[in-house]
């Protein structure tokens, strides 16, 4: 113990020693900060919080510092193992976590892995999360410009009607894992009463989450047997399912369902709620066209009426596909109009010519992904059709 005492006084008494010195790797201010790194800014931490501040070499602000664990090699040589530092070599502000083969965050104990990045057997990375996740929003990348291959969902519904939704109690995937160098459980001896509480509030919450709460789901073999892109199983040999990825399915399944119902004559009456939404939505687009229409409702029916929209050809195209239509000899005006997804309009066609024709629409400017075009004629929508392009 008196050597102990004896450094710790030579290490502050030597640190205390340094302040005044430019060239400086770690000092004592006289409020008891450490400094460690390049020499103090003025004027930082002027309510004195800081217990210690590590300074990086970079500029006016010390940026780029680094606080390793462990060895610490060349990042041309693989190094640059596990730190913690200032994200790049500008005063970047954000807080760099870096493990090079992966990260774990764990509480209670340390035995217990709340969350931890990792790479698979098969090179596959992942971010697994042990506990509920709460958030505000969620979105998932899908830019239509890195899809290719696009094509339509094949038998969404019978597939679907394959599957039943289950509800159970799910016990929890073991995320328990030993800490030291051996994992050995080692004799504690008597507990402090601050640790029989925290030991308390350990065992609360490890029997609360072992008990399991009640859920909804799928069974995963039968997800398997159906849509086996989305399931996945780990290292351990658990199973996974993408539950989010079933939203497209579902959607598919509802189409396929209300086409087979309008087919066997069944109508209700969703293709005129969706023009009246067309219509409100890009109403700016259209004002010529109602225009036209206001001058001429005593002969709208009959022209609507006559007036066809043909599904585009080839259908998914790469380059260029072709859209006909037929335009009644009564009509006054009459234009093609492509949107996206989310209603933006994309492209406008005006029509002169009555009859049979058809209008070219190119790729050019055009993102991959599924577009929707409609046919107005007198200011009234005809007929709306979905296309897709791909890359």
């Amino acid at each position: 113990m008196r050597k102990i005492m004896f450094f710790a006084v030579a290490l502050t008494l030597g640190c205390a020693g340094l302040t005044d010195s430019a060239s400086a790797q770690m000092l004592v201010n006289e409020f008891g900060r450490v400094y460690v790194g390049t020499d103090p800014r003025l004027g930082d931490d002027t309510a004195h919080v800081l217990a210690m501040s590590i300074q990086g070499t970079n500029g006016e602000y010390r940026s780029g510092a680094k606080l390793a664990f462990g060895d610490f090699g060349l990042q041309e040589r693989n190094g640059w193992n596990v730190f913690i530092g200032e994200w790049g070599t500008y005063d970047s502000d954000k807080l760099w976590l870096h493990g090079k083969k992966g990260f774990a965050l764990t509480a209670y104990t340390g035995n217990y892995t709340v969350a931890k990045w990792s790479t698979d057997m098969n090179h596959k990375s992942f971010f697994n999360i042990y506990d509920g996740v709460r958030m505000d929003r969620l979105s998932v990348s899908s830019d239509d410009c890195h899809k290719s291959d696009i094509q339509p969902i094949p038998c969404a519904l019978p597939r679907l009607v394959n599957m039943g939704g289950i509800v159970y109690h799910y016990q929890p995937l073991n995320n328990h894992q030993p800490v030291g160098e051996t994992g050995e459980i080692v004799n504690l001896g008597e507990l402090t009463p601050k640790e029989m509480t925290d030991m308390e509030e350990y065992c609360l919450a490890m029997s609360a989450r072992e008990n399991g709460n009640l859920r909804y789901g799928l069974m995963a073999n039968e997800v398997m047997n159906m849509f086996p892109e989305l399931v996945d199983i780990d290292d351990e040999g658990n199973t996974y399912i993408n539950y989010l990825e079933l939203i497209p399915i579902m959607i598919s399944a509802i189409r396929e369902l209300y086409q087979t119902l309008e087919q066997n004559g069944l109508q209700f009456g969703l293709r005129e709620s969706y023009e009246n939404y067309m219509r409100a939505v890009h109403s700016d687009s259209l004002t010529d066209s109602n225009s036209a229409s206001k001058r001429h409702n005593n002969s709208i029916g009959n022209t609507i009426d006559s007036a066809v929209l043909y599904q585009n050809s080839p259908n998914p195209f790469s380059s260029a596909t072709s859209v006909e239509y037929y335009i009644p000899s009564s009509a006054t005006s009459a234009a093609l109009y492509v949107f996206n997804l989310i209603g933006e309009l994309q492209r406008t066609y005006p029509i002169n010519n009555t009859g049979r024709n058809a209008v070219r629409i190119d790729c050019v400017g055009l993102n991959a992904g599924m577009y929707i075009y409609s046919l107005v004629v007198d200011g009234q929508v005809v007929d709306t059709k979905r296309m897709i392009l791909t890359r």
